[in-house]
């Protein structure tokens, strides 16, 4: 689901990385989630927090989990996202 209510400015698939989903936020904010099994939103859509915007991957063959990675960019620099969280 989207951390944020912003605009995606990416939404396809990245080698290395998979099917990838970057949405921007105020502030110069950027979320970015990449290893999904399947995109849910359009580039240049509008979202809303807690919308659903992809699926998670199918994990791998050792372990069979979902997973996804997820990242928090400040004026395009990684940050932790353990300072936004609640």
């Amino acid at each position: 689901i989207a951390a944020g209510a912003g605009k995606v400015v990416y939404s396809m698939t990245l080698e290395r990385f998979g099917n990838t989903i970057i949405i921007e936020h105020d502030d110069d904010f950027k979320t970015v989630y990449y290893d999904l099994g399947k995109r849910l939103v359009e580039t240049l859509q509008k979202v809303k927090k807690g919308d659903p915007i992809g699926y998670l991957g199918s994990g791998s063959a050792v372990k069979s989990e979902a997973f996804m990675h997820f990242e928090i960019r400040h004026r395009n620099k990684p940050r932790n996202p353990l300072f936004f969280l609640p």
